[in-house]
């Protein structure tokens, strides 16, 4: 039976019908035509194939860790897709491309507002570039977290002018007591760059509370080019500091600038 089988398929291989039987050119013709068919095939396969430049372009690594592995959770979701779509500097050299994804991720992030992001949006400040900068602006103050300013206050020490720029103005929306308490013990560290600027953004929200900040920027000692023109009286007064509380405060410390 089996035999029989093989006979029938090998007779149908060599054979058009019953009595017309193939010859050998033909059936060598056949399987070229055949294989001339499939390496056509293979090659544009391999040609499609070749287009994708890198490995991960088969299927991105964001996409496997969230529809393969799925470790994007509901909890950190918002905090991987800022890191992929706002502070990686490859996707920032993109031009039109970032600007929609940046603003795609504000449309996201605003219907998110939880203040477990106030910390991961502050750090993207630090790791961003302006386009990024400029919505984390208009975040932050959404997420408020003022057990957190400590984070947002350090970032107004940087020498990096435009950040220091941005964060004044995020201050200026959510500065508060303990933003100010914050700013008092930063000022005081010997590296911190905006001891002027965290002056400005608080005196004006404090007022005569903010008194503390502008004696720890007194002394920390910064070197000043004759007497700081923000600290006289007149300055003061703008603020809504009275020079008398300031001239009491003066004398009780017993503190000039220092000329250094």
């Amino acid at each position: 039976m089996f035999k029989k089988r093989i006979s029938l398929f090998k007779r149908r291989l060599t054979t058009v019908g019953e009595a017309e039987p193939l010859n050998k050119l033909s059936l060598a013709v056949i399987i070229l035509l055949d294989i001339f068919i499939l390496s056509i095939i293979f090659a544009g396969l391999k040609d499609h194939t070749d287009q994708l430049t890198s490995h991960s372009e088969y299927m991105p690594y964001e996409a496997r860790q969230v529809f393969i592995e799925q470790t994007w959770s509901p909890a950190t979701r918002m905090t991987k897709l800022q890191e992929f779509v706002l502070t990686d500097r490859k996707q920032a050299a993109q031009g039109s491309r970032h600007r929609n994804r940046c603003a795609a991720f504000n449309a996201v992030a605003n219907r998110s507002v939880n203040r477990s992001l106030f910390v991961p949006f502050v750090k993207g400040l630090e790791q961003g570039d302006a386009m990024c900068r400029q919505v984390l602006l208009g975040l932050i103050p959404k997420v408020n977290d003022t057990g957190s300013h400590d984070e947002l206050t350090k970032l107004l020490g940087s020498h990096d002018e435009e950040l220091r720029k941005t964060v004044k103005e995020i201050l200026t929306h959510i500065g508060g007591p303990s933003a100010l308490t914050a700013l008092t013990k930063q000022v005081r560290r010997h590296d911190f760059g905006g001891r002027l600027d965290a002056m400005d953004v608080m005196v004006q929200k404090a007022r005569h509370r903010a008194i503390p900040l502008i004696i720890a920027i007194i002394e920390s000692g910064i070197p000043w080019e004759g007497s700081c023109p923000r600290l006289d009286m007149k300055w003061a007064t703008s603020r809504g500091i009275s020079s008398r509380r300031s001239l009491r405060v003066g004398r009780r410390t017993r503190i000039t600038p220092s000329r250094k």
